[in-house]
């Protein structure tokens, strides 16, 4: 699933493994990897998502008021 956060910015903190994030700006597919102690920002109203081909933890700090999903293809 895509998912988008219209109330503010999204901090994603990598702890273990590795995690490949997209972001969708400008219809362009943005892609940033974090390994362990990386982290990035997904911007408020920017859609993203997640791949993950291992095991890999991660935190997730964002507000989730009105938070939208859409189908990932």
């Amino acid at each position: 699933m895509w998912e988008m956060h219209p109330e503010g910015d999204e901090i994603v903190i990598c702890v273990e493994g590795q995690i490949e994030l997209i972001q969708l700006i400008e219809d362009k597919e943005i892609s940033i990897v974090l390994k362990r102690g990386d982290f990035a920002i997904n911007k408020k109203n920017v859609w993203h998502t997640a791949n993950v081909s291992g095991k890999a933890s991660a935190v997730f700090i964002t507000t989730g008021f009105g938070t939208k999903n859409k189908e990932r293809k």
